[in-house]
């Protein structure tokens, strides 16, 4: 599934290598000077298990983040579950554990996911009702206090090894559901599932199929869902050259979903594994191919694509800053808006296979490299990046390997969007100021110290507002010498620069 600024220091070098975008399409360069993003919260599961590969499929939508386990062995090996976090003032905290009501174990529930709003949406591609690994999919609600399992979809001619579930998406009264190896052209061809919330029940309304699906095309391995348009990838497409890639975009005309558009790489490469992953957002779409080979093997890409005059066009190829053979660059993609994240879980920027991802922004036309996205534990296999997801307040990344107190558990890693804001309002984003050296942080609060509020001075008590109280506290210690709270210069002393200090500003509230 998957959501103008002046650049300085860096900018030169990097627009005057945007400029020489080949044959009319934007192609990012490798080597870009942008700064590096560490977590602002590490998250795990309450109950870590070694090796349940938490993390390996993650969710955005508020304050809400889902993360998915497809390994939890709660309910048998491989039953999977999912974990709620909710975002409070004091951080991110797990609510909730979600199993579904008739879990067994294979089901695999939880190897994608996604939520939007009031639903989320989990699936269980293992699940076995119409034969094994028919696959279904669990819609559940917000609840007054807690996520309510509200029903089980599964499709209309569901059949053995169909993978129902795959890959599965939703945007408001809508999802999708992918069947990479359902037969409809042919052995493995694919299909996608269109469900619609009517009446209060989700229900099936509609088939996808490319249509010119053949054998092993493996459509439905990826999809993701926007207002009215649906992409489907289908990775082991071929395209001049074996398992080059498609993705397939659908619109909604009417009361039917109609294909529009076949996305195809300028340049296909053999077993690129392009439309692995996608993303959409209005006129934008996003193709991960983590076997691109551009620089080396599995070194990975990604490409975007837009929307002009009625018509999809590539618009820019982009890579890993720092590309490497296995790094398999676009194997997680997300799209929001003018913003988007790429993983590469294996890429060894940090520590061997530790895993990186790239947020790509779009301030007047072009994509340009944004940050470079890490963990701070740098651990060797942690494969970060292996899902991400990005909205309007966060970034989140998932780390199946990463280690708790028990090795191998999973974590996922969330950062907060405000780090993308211009406080100063001079068109450049704030952390890109503080890397330049634009700006200072001399308080490493993360915010130019052009815009943190200044203290009122004479409010020794730090309570954020120079009053009474702060008043009582200098006459009390009136006379003090070495280490007083009253003392509001800072010169060692509480005398009657102190008291003037704190007379001049009475009344002073912080940040006003």
């Amino acid at each position: 599934m998957r959501q103008g600024k002046r650049m300085v220091a860096a900018a030169p070098v990097l627009l005057g290598a945007l400029a020489a975008a080949k044959g009319g399409l934007q192609e990012v360069p490798t080597g870009f000077g942008v700064p590096n993003l560490i977590e602002d919260q590490r998250i795990q599961p309450s109950d870590p298990v070694e090796d349940q590969l938490f993390g390996d499929s993650v969710s955005l939508s508020g304050s809400c983040a889902v993360i998915g386990a497809y390994a939890d062995a709660t309910a048998g090996p491989y039953a999977g579950a999912a974990y709620v976090f909710e975002k409070t003032p004091d951080g991110w905290f797990q609510t909730q554990k979600l199993i579904p009501s008739d879990i067994s174990p294979f089901d695999r529930f939880g190897r994608s996911l996604d939520v939007d709003g009031q639903y989320i949406i989990i699936s269980a591609y293992g699940d076995d009702d119409m034969g094994d690994f028919s696959g279904s999919a669990y819609i559940f609600g917000r609840g007054p206090t807690l996520w309510l399992q509200v029903q089980k979809i599964t499709a209309s001619d569901g059949a053995m090894d169909d993978q129902f579930g795959y890959d599965v998406a939703i945007h408001g009264d809508r999802a999708v559901v992918g069947a990479p190896r359902a037969d409809p052209s042919g052995p493995q061809s694919g299909a996608a599932y269109v469900f619609e919330r009517i009446g209060g029940s989700w229900v099936q309304t509609q088939k996808l199929v490319a249509d010119d699906g053949l054998s092993f095309d493996s459509f439905g391995a990826a999809v993701d869902v926007r207002g009215d348009l649906i992409i489907v990838g289908a990775y082991g497409r071929d395209e001049g050259v074996t398992d080059s890639g498609a993705a397939y975009i659908f619109r909604r005309m009417g009361s039917q979903w109609e294909q529009v558009a076949k996305l195809r790489p300028a340049d296909p490469q053999v077993m690129s594994a392009f439309a692995y992953s996608v993303s959409i957002s209005g006129d934008v779409a996003l193709v991960g191919a983590y076997g691109d080979g551009t620089f080396g093997a599995y070194s990975g890409s990604a490409y975007f694509f837009q929307e002009i005059g009625g018509s999809w066009h590539q618009s820019a190829k982009v890579y890993s800053p720092f590309p490497t053979f296995g790094d398999r660059f676009g194997h997680s993609v997300d799209l929001n808006g003018d913003w988007a994240i790429i993983g590469a879980h294996l890429s060894d920027l940090q520590a061997l296979n530790a895993g990186a991802a790239f947020i790509m922004h779009r301030p007047a036309g072009a994509w340009v490299p944004f940050a470079t996205v890490l963990s701070s534990g740098k651990v060797p296999d942690d494969r970060f990046g292996i899902a991400v997801a990005i909205d309007e307040d966060h970034v989140i990344a998932g780390a199946t390997k990463a280690d708790s107190a028990i090795p191998d558990s999973g974590a996922a890693f969330i950062y907060s969007a405000d780090r993308f804001g211009d406080c100063n309002g001079n068109g450049v984003a704030d952390i890109i100021d503080l890397a330049s050296g634009f700006s200072t942080d001399l308080d490493l609060n993360g915010i130019p110290d052009e815009c943190s509020p200044v203290p009122c001075p004479g409010d020794v008590n730090a309570d954020g507002t120079v009053d009474t109280s702060d008043l009582n506290v200098i006459l009390v210690q009136f006379g003090c010498s070495g280490v007083c709270l009253g003392d509001a210069d800072e010169d060692g002393d509480v005398d009657t620069v102190d008291l003037n200090m704190l007379l001049s500003n009475l009344g002073c509230i912080h940040g006003d």
